[in-house]
């Protein structure tokens, strides 16, 4: 059963796009057409339809499109649908699908039933015309994923979080996730010749892993939901004389995060350093 309703195929004429840029934002006006052809509904945008994007003076950027389809139900019954599309974007982000909440309203009693359910969610993915607007229904998404097999955790981690774990680490863990919300972490054993990528990992693992922290080799690096560096710890001496194997944790972070942006910014968790004093 797929959680996918229907796909609305915009199409957009960039030359049709006005915009207003001050100090305090920008606002920007997006007329488009376009149609639907799915088992529930086939129809094509009326005259009128329009994204309206406002950009404030934080960056924050609010999307609200407004359109109205005039087509066929399943049932074969004339009709109308209105359709709002609302989505907030962070400050310089384009995301890749964006995603949106969409709202709709029908004078068919079929899609009026089907749609008036608040459960719905809108993915956004960018076409050569304009964007095709997927509509998906998130109850069946998760049934979908109750079923689905989580991935077996890694053996070793597992091992480490079944030790004796001294307070001072469990506390440590518990400050970590009281002012973070830490989403991945990733570990360096030179014990195990491996690095360890733990997505949403609980406090138990920060905890284990920051009490196997020893000797010379050993290394962590959490993130947070902001996609910050949020906390590093690591045993190695002076920092400018770590080994070069050393270095392989730092090609991890590159390889997962696109890119060494998380050293531009003070660690604000144990040592605090920037990426100059690496050097």
């Amino acid at each position: 059963m797929t959680s996918l309703i229907m796909t609305f195929h915009i199409t957009i004429d960039r030359n049709a796009v006005s915009e207003v840029r001050t100090a305090g934002g920008m606002a920007k006006i997006i007329p488009f057409g376009g149609f639907v052809d799915s088992e529930h509904f086939k129809g094509k945008v009326l005259p009128g339809a329009a994204d309206v994007q406002t950009t404030d003076a934080a960056g924050i950027r609010h999307m609200c499109a407004k359109y109205m389809f005039e087509g066929v139900d399943a049932q074969g019954r004339n009709c109308r649908l209105f359709v709002e599309n609302n989505g907030y974007f962070e400050p310089g982000s384009r995301p890749k699908p964006f995603h949106a909440c969409p709202a709709f309203m029908s004078d068919s009693p079929y899609l009026s039933d089907l749609l008036s359910r608040p459960v719905y969610r809108a993915e956004g993915h960018s076409t050569e015309a304009g964007v095709d607007i997927m509509i998906f229904d998130v109850t069946k998404e998760n049934h979908e994923e109750a079923h689905e097999e989580k991935e077996p955790a890694d053996p070793y981690i597992e091992e480490l979080k079944s030790r004796d774990i001294p307070e001072v680490y469990t506390d440590e863990a518990k400050r970590i996730f009281e002012r973070e919300h830490i989403t991945k972490m990733i570990y360096f054993s030179e014990h195990e010749s491996k690095t360890y990528v733990l997505e949403e990992p609980d406090e138990r693992a920060v905890a284990a892993i920051l009490g196997n922290l020893w000797g010379t080799m050993q290394m962590a690096f959490m993130i947070n939901d902001k996609n910050e560096l949020a906390a590093v710890s690591w045993i190695a001496g002076r920092i400018r004389n770590i080994e070069n194997e050393a270095l392989t944790v730092f090609a991890e972070i590159f390889k997962e995060t696109g890119g060494d942006r998380y050293f531009d910014r003070p660690i604000n968790r144990y040592q605090r350093w920037r990426i100059n004093e690496l050097k």
